[in-house]
């Protein structure tokens, strides 16, 4: 009787721990009906440790484990229905490194390869096809598949840049970066027919590409190269039907972010003071430039973001368009010291649209907690 209590015991035990993960806990119940977080969390700081995907409420609490595989996974892409997750995951063997797609169904927590040496996923509009990145064949092309991992099919022939593929909103076409004639922003039918070159800029390397939400520019990062006086980088939109190329933005350093708050809004992290500018693309096409590299006032609000010695990495806005969550790098001497580990930290944040209520939801020490998206 007695070891038919303590195999119970165990069993129950066992149960918790596969439930909660490590360091976890289930303080209440996850409410479906509000924007909750999936992210990864490792058990070590250092990159390339065994993590595994978590969720929790924006409030940081709720906190559940969904996967238990014991890889290293990275850089989730949550589906237009919130139904799936797509991810990627590393499989290590003796002589083989390499990344490949995965499906996380959030209704059963069933986990599929759906797609190998795959990476940089991105799905269409009504969530039916997915487009990624692949190195199968011996250099980077643009692949396109069902969402469920069939009729895979390679889209380009020319090498492609190490970039998220963007669909227009209408789900007929494909803005991507291609090093094929220079580093330019090119764009193609979702049958890979119809390629063009849009910026054609031999003095300048396009990269991030992202479709604006009504199908008519398509924004990217210019950067100068190597030769060039002025190093400063650049947003401007392309007009798809014109061809036309405006710029929105300059600064010492530009990274394209996400669309929002508001309709119309772009989000890019601005130099190493870690500022987020918020531009109404529209109106900033309006307008020349001012002296300082921004549009009129009327056209912009920012916020100062955690400052150095903090890394930040892309952050996305919540459905509702009232909170950003984003994720750092935290140098700690302290910490390695103490742990004997990498010496970063690695957190998820949370900050309103207007910079306030700034919270790190995980704060795990020396705990690797990253790459952050929303689940509807």
């Amino acid at each position: 009787m007695r070891k038919a209590n303590l195999v119970f015991l165990i069993m129950i035990l066992l149960a918790i721990y596969m439930l909660e993960g490590c360091g976890s806990t289930l303080s209440c119940t996850p409410d479906p009906d509000t924007n909750r977080i999936v992210y990864v969390s490792g058990s070590s700081s250092q990159w390339g440790s065994k993590d595994d995907i978590y969720m929790m409420n924006a409030d940081g609490k709720c906190v559940t484990r969904l996967t238990h595989t014991g890889r290293s996974e990275r850089r989730l892409v949550t589906s237009p229905d919130s139904a799936q997750i797509l991810f990627e995951g590393l499989n290590q063997f003796p002589g083989v490194f390499s990344w490949n797609l995965y499906a996380l169904n959030l209704g059963d927590l069933q986990t599929d390869l759906v797609a190998r040496q795959g990476r940089n996923v991105a799905w269409s509009p009504d969530g039916a096809q997915v487009a990624f990145l692949s190195n199968r064949d011996g250099y980077f092309a643009i692949y396109i598949m069902q969402a469920d991992g069939s009729n895979q099919e390679r889209l380009t022939d020319i090498e492609v840049g190490d970039e998220i593929p963007s669909w227009s909103p209408d789900g007929q076409r494909i803005a991507f970066r291609s090093e094929g004639e220079g580093s330019d922003i090119y764009v193609m039918n979702v049958d890979g027919s119809s390629i063009l070159n849009l910026t054609k800029s031999p003095d300048e390397n396009e990269v991030q590409p992202m479709w604006s939400p009504d199908g008519q520019y398509i924004l990217f990062v210019m950067r100068a190269n190597s030769r060039a006086a002025d190093r400063d980088e650049k947003v401007c939109a392309v007009d798809v039907y014109e061809g036309d190329i405006r710029c929105i933005l300059k600064a010492s350093s530009c990274e394209l972010w996400d669309w929002g708050p508001s309709d119309g809004d772009v989000s890019i992290k601005v130099g190493i003071e870690r500022w987020l500018y918020m531009i109404n693309v529209v109106c900033a096409l309006e307008h020349e430039l001012g002296e300082e590299g921004l549009p009129p006032k009327e056209c912009y609000s920012w916020f100062s973001l955690p400052d150095w010695p903090h890394s930040v990495y892309p952050g996305e806005w919540s459905p509702d368009g009232t909170m950003l969550v984003f994720w750092t790098a935290e140098p700690d001497e302290q910490k390695c010291n103490e742990y004997g580990e990498a010496c970063t930290d690695h957190e998820v944040y949370v900050v309103r649209a207007d910079g306030t209520g700034l919270v790190n939801l995980t704060n795990n020490v020396m705990i690797f907690d990253g790459y952050p998206t929303w689940v509807r």
